[in-house]
């Protein structure tokens, strides 16, 4: 048997028209309908079914070769299978292809992009978030520094209150300062006297 459905493979996704392309019955496909009168009917196949016609084709050429190829009443160009892979997907077929395959690149193309901008989006918000860490650490800091800082200042401000305090209330002594020109006028007037 063929493959005749999607199975365990992802289906194409709506959004790149990769569905429409795959599943749409859009091209219009030449079948030979009759091999005796050379009769054709044309239909409309989508490329799914078009792949899955050429597979089925395929395999009927293979499996039946020598009751085709020695038959010297049947030639291999009057077949369905060799008048459709000949005719119709060869062509067909690599086509559409090519087309689905630029609709997968460009599709690709885009989730490429949004996830970019999602990976770009993160790490703008990791660094904002990294950047208001780091402030608020820098912050705390400052302010035990800044707590710190005004203890030893009011440390070191009230040990020298207390000394000025303390040598504020002492009494200053008038003659204090003539005290070394006193003691020369003892030693002045202790000269006259030894003289006399």
């Amino acid at each position: 048997g063929s493959y005749t459905g999607y199975g365990r493979v992802r289906e194409p996704p709506k959004s790149s028209g990769l569905r429409a392309l795959w599943s749409e019955p859009a091209t219009n496909v030449t079948l030979l309908e009759s091999p005796e009168t050379r009769a054709y009917v044309h239909t409309h196949m989508s490329l799914f079914e078009m792949g899955n016609l050429f597979v089925t084709y395929g395999r009927h050429l293979q499996d039946n070769h020598a009751s085709i190829v020695y038959n010297e009443s049947l030639r291999i160009n009057d077949t369905r299978a060799f008048f459709y892979m000949h005719t119709q997907a060869a062509y067909y077929l690599v086509d559409n292809y090519t087309t689905v395959m630029r609709a997968m690149m460009g599709h690709c193309k885009e989730v490429t992009d949004q996830l970019y901008d999602m990976v770009v989006g993160l790490l703008i918000i990791e660094v904002l978030i990294a950047c208001g860490g780091v402030c608020a650490l820098l912050t705390w800091l400052l302010l035990r520094l800044h707590k710190h800082r005004v203890a030893l200042y009011t440390t070191f401000v009230r040990v020298p209150t207390v000394a000025v305090k303390a040598l504020a209330r002492r009494k200053i002594e008038a003659d204090g300062g003539d005290s070394e020109s006193s003691g020369e006028n003892d030693e002045d007037v202790a000269e006259t006297e030894d003289d006399g």
